[in-house]
């Protein structure tokens, strides 16, 4: 782990506890959370990939429900693919 994803990884964390307790259900936060770990942490780029889309997923739906902007969410997947390994070039 680099410095860099590591503070990708502690972006996301500090805007997702600023969002969670009013904008996003337990199960929510949790997909989100386990995804950013997922991220930070795998050496497999399949399993990156698939950590990825599961937050995507999940921002996708909140957008598409009208309870999340994409102003939002955009910043969280960019956190998420900064906080992954370089080689694993992630399009949202």
């Amino acid at each position: 782990m680099t410095a860099h994803r590591h503070a990708a990884y502690m972006r996301f964390r500090a805007k997702l506890d600023a969002l969670a307790p009013s904008k996003l259900l337990p199960a929510e936060r949790e997909v989100l959370q386990e995804a950013a770990e997922g991220l930070l942490l795998t050496h497999d780029s399949q399993e990156a990939a698939a950590s990825y889309e599961r937050a995507a997923h999940q921002l996708r739906t909140l957008i598409s429900t009208g309870r999340w902007t994409e102003t939002m969410a955009l910043p969280l997947l960019d956190d998420l693919a900064a906080a992954s390994q370089p080689a694993f070039v992630l399009a949202a």
